[in-house]
């Protein structure tokens, strides 16, 4: 049986995904920062731990290395958004953007590496930055178009391992009740990503993976 290890599992799109794994006979590892009491039923191991903390992520992994002996699928579904301008964002709006989008994977992916399968498949959920160039979204938009030069990195300092980085459209999420824009009335539905994600899985898909 094949292991995923999702972060972010107990949000829409991370959630999903471990419903549609779960029902391709993955083993999965949710991390949450709370259970707040969702239902993770999916899940074979739940962490929890603060992805803005160096020591929660290392908790984490530790705890999940006592438990797996490797990681074949590893997902990065956390994320946040945040709406202001330019010159009314306080520095630690910033930090959590950035903390959720970017550090966060830096943190979580380095304290995994150990437990990756050779040939692991490490996804990341980026963004169509070129269409977010609006009032309001500097921290998210910029933490995403990072995201994407980290992941290029990635896939050529991790030989061997596949990593894609699915940019989906707008996905009908919580997201949508923090930002003053209206959902568009073509949305994407949390499970149509995690279908792609088992798609780019499955095929080997790597780089740009775009919906």
């Amino acid at each position: 049986m094949k292991t995923a290890m999702i972060f972010g599992a107990s949000g829409g799109i991370g959630s999903a995904i471990g419903q549609y794994l779960d029902k391709k006979d993955f083993s999965i590892i949710a991390s949450i920062r709370h259970l707040n009491g969702k239902n993770l039923d999916f899940a074979d191991m739940i962490v929890q731990g603060d992805l803005a903390l160096d020591s929660d992520v290392k908790k984490m992994l530790r705890e999940c290395a006592e438990e797996v002996d490797q990681i074949d699928l590893w997902v990065y579904a956390a994320g946040d958004i945040h709406n202001a301008r330019i010159d009314e964002q306080k520095a630690e709006e910033w930090r959590r953007i950035y903390d959720a989008n970017l550090f966060g994977v830096q943190r979580a992916l380095t304290a995994s590496i150990p437990l990756l399968a050779n040939d692991a498949h490490i996804i990341l959920i980026g963004a169509y930055t070129d269409r977010l160039t609006v009032p309001g979204l500097s921290a998210y938009t910029t933490s995403k178009a990072a995201l994407t030069a980290y992941s290029a990195i990635i896939a050529k300092e991790q030989r061997g391992k596949k990593v894609s980085l699915i940019r989906p459209s707008a996905v009908a999420t919580s997201f949508w009740e923090k930002v003053p824009f209206r959902l568009p009335a073509d949305a994407l539905q949390p499970h149509d990503v995690a279908e792609k994600i088992f798609s780019a899985y499955e095929q080997g898909l790597t780089g740009l993976v775009d919906m």
